[in-house]
């Protein structure tokens, strides 16, 4: 996977959209985002700061502390690491989290790091099936790694 020409990495932006579940799970999809798409419109990065504290109890430096996102080690690697938000500690309406899912599996050169509701830290990587094969036959990895096929 090599990255579009330019390209700089990936831009993170909040939107917290002051709705009830009751009234999400009543909307149409359209009605929910002409929602979303109003305050967007209101986005600046200052703002999107100061909601991501409100949102998270921070102290002014929420990224420093709790995102580091798509660090491009090198061309071909893109990291995304959400390992320190508190996704088990937000109340959805129905009890909090019991498990954190990447949306997709990484494609190759990309990993997802996510917070485990143990309190580890649950990493998925893509790889080529080479790389995977000589991977899963190292000793020490073997015991620690389950890899999926």
């Amino acid at each position: 996977m090599t990255p579009a020409p330019n390209y700089i990495g990936n831009a993170v932006g909040a939107v917290l959209v002051p709705c009830d579940t009751k009234d999400v799970l009543t909307m149409l999809i359209i009605d929910l985002a002409r929602l979303v798409k109003d305050h967007l419109r209101q986005f600046t990065p200052r703002a999107t700061v100061h909601y991501l504290n409100e949102a998270f109890g921070g102290n002014g430096s929420f990224f420093a502390k709790s995102v580091y996102v798509c660090a491009r080690v090198e061309s071909r690697l893109t990291i995304s690491n959400m390992s320190r938000l508190a996704y088990f500690d937000i109340g959805f309406g129905h009890g909090k989290p019991i498990a954190l899912l990447a949306g997709t599996l990484p494609t190759e050169g990309m990993s997802f790091w996510l917070p485990s509701a143990d309190g580890g830290i649950d990493m998925y990587y893509g790889l080529k099936d080479n790389v995977h094969t000589v991977l899963k036959r190292d000793i020490v990895l073997s015991k620690f790694i389950e890899f999926l096929n």
